[in-house]
């Protein structure tokens, strides 16, 4: 279905980049494969909806890019360029080789809780870098990308206001956004770090389960099978509440950490007998040469 805001593959968009497939649409905009007519450089560029950047959420909108390309850490992927303008604006990314984080599932199999808050650390740790300047806002396993090394490497650190009024590029209105922190719902969202604890504690929760999780509850209750320790951090950065979350990133890493560290300090507890089980026979000890009488 054409729309009218939206290029066609095979454009040349702003007489500076050739379009080539498009990778994906959505309800903020499309996303092609493109390339830089100056250099060739093979690019990934995003176009938004124009009422994204349009009336009053124009001004918030464009500061949120302005800052996403400021940003600049080890496992982040930075905006190239951004281009906004009354009712319009795209970004240009690097193109990325590796797959997002589903479909690194798909093909490597789900993580084990190892691995998960392997994961889920490595991603607050970048979170931690963009939270100097703002916020991510927009966590989630889309956002996502997992190399073959297994480097994680997190985009689109903005969450754009206006998306409810919008209908995408099939016409459709967007579905709501199960991923958004309670307080991304009330309209106007006053950023805040502990929106991305709410996301990066939903995003373990989906890893070790491998499907949404119901914020707010345990996930025992749920059926998901980990450590106690892990299901109170998440009960506590799912909270409605932001001031009853975890109040910084490393505030919630230091937490899963240490819960890492009593698991594996209760798995190398030495086996402690109880009374009377260190005097008995051991009916092999005579073939192991402890020297006792066998009662075989």
């Amino acid at each position: 279905m054409a729309v009218d805001w939206l290029p066609e593959p095979g454009e040349t968009l702003d007489e500076r980049y050739e379009l080539g497939d498009q990778i994906g649409v959505g309800p903020t905009g499309a996303v092609y494969a493109a390339k830089r007519l100056q250099d060739g450089k093979e690019v990934v560029l995003k176009v938004f909806h124009p009422e994204l950047f349009g009336g009053q959420v124009r001004g918030p909108n464009t500061m949120r890019l302005q800052r996403a390309r400021l940003m600049k850490a080890q496992g982040l992927v930075t905006l190239e360029e951004i281009d906004v303008r009354e009712g319009a604006a795209f970004v240009v990314m690097p193109r990325i080789e590796s797959p997002t984080l589903p479909v690194w599932i798909e093909a490597h199999g789900a993580p084990g809780i190892e691995r998960a808050i392997e994961l889920v650390q490595a991603v607050g740790e970048t979170l931690e870098v963009i939270h100097q300047l703002g916020v991510h806002g927009d966590v989630k396993p889309s956002n996502i990308y997992v190399s073959d090394a297994g480097e994680i490497l997190v985009s689109d650190p903005w969450f754009l206001e206006g998306l409810s009024g919008i209908r995408d590029a099939a016409g459709l209105a967007p579905r709501a956004d199960a991923w958004l922190a309670p307080e991304q719902s009330e309209g106007t969202w006053q950023e805040r770090p502990e929106t991305d604890i709410y996301r990066l504690a939903m995003l373990m929760g989906w890893l070790l389960a491998q499907e949404l999780v119901e914020a707010g509850s345990s996930l025992v209750e749920q059926g998901v099978s980990c450590p106690e320790g892990i299901d109170q951090v998440f009960l506590r950065a799912t909270q409605m509440d932001p001031g009853e979350r975890f109040g910084q990133v490393r505030d919630f890493l230091d937490a899963l950490s240490e819960v890492s560290l009593a698991a594996e300090d209760s798995a190398e507890e030495p086996i402690v007998l109880s009374v009377g089980e260190e005097n008995a026979v051991d009916p092999l000890a005579e073939t192991i040469g402890q020297g006792v009488e066998s009662p075989l």
